[in-house]
């Protein structure tokens, strides 16, 4: 193994281990990655052991089949969001909640079988999501930069927009087309509103 790819290598379990708890392998890691090397035949020596360490923790920075296309930053903040999913998602599982959870239509529609099955699930749908929120530059992929994350918001053309009488039973105005008049009453859970919209014949549409 040249410098370059051994290089990349100790910086994904750095960065895993940054983000992720290791417990006791912890020490072991770092104790393997400190070892002194001197030729393409010590790396893969201590990158073939430092492999079968990480192996054995959750959530594994090992993976197999292709290497991820993420940084290795990036992916270590994405497992530890997705060590957290599933510890939340057991307990929840495990709360008496397992008759109401259903898998998606897709995997079948019944019952998941145990909770690590819904812990996985789980954990897939909510890293796919962010996955989704990186590419759509919703968020940046940080773990502070999930407080600040910006969804877009449709856009209004005000223009179109009528200021409608918001009483009641009013009667909108006779130009009013497409104008939305937002009526709130209150309910006994909550504010409930009323979208009054006319059709192009001048007739209330709600």
């Amino acid at each position: 193994m040249n410098t370059e790819k051994y290089e990349a290598n100790l910086t994904k379990i750095r960065e895993w281990m940054k983000m992720n708890d290791a417990g006791s392998l912890g020490v072991v890691l770092e104790a393997q990655i400190a070892l002194p090397v001197e030729n393409d035949d010590d790396r893969d020596r201590v990158w073939t052991a430092i492999r079968a360490i990480a192996k054995m923790l959750p959530n594994s920075p090992i993976r197999p089949g292709a290497a991820s296309k993420l940084s290795p930053e990036v992916q270590a903040t994405l497992d530890s969001i997705s060590n957290g999913v599933r510890t939340a998602a057991r307990s929840y599982f495990n709360a008496g909640m397992s008759t109401l959870l259903r898998m998606h239509g897709k995997s079948g529609g019944g019952l998941y079988a145990d909770a690590e099955e819904f812990a996985e699930a789980e954990a897939k749908k909510i890293v796919n999501d962010l996955k989704r929120r990186m590419r759509e530059n919703i968020w940046d992929g940080t773990i502070e930069g999930l407080s600040t994350q910006t969804f877009p918001v449709p856009e209004v053309n005000e223009e179109e927009w009528i200021v409608a009488d918001s009483t009641p039973g009013a009667p909108l105005a006779d130009n009013a087309i497409g104008v939305p008049v937002l009526r709130a009453k209150t309910e006994p859970y909550g504010m409930a509103f009323e979208c009054n919209i006319p059709l192009s014949n001048g007739t209330d549409a709600f």
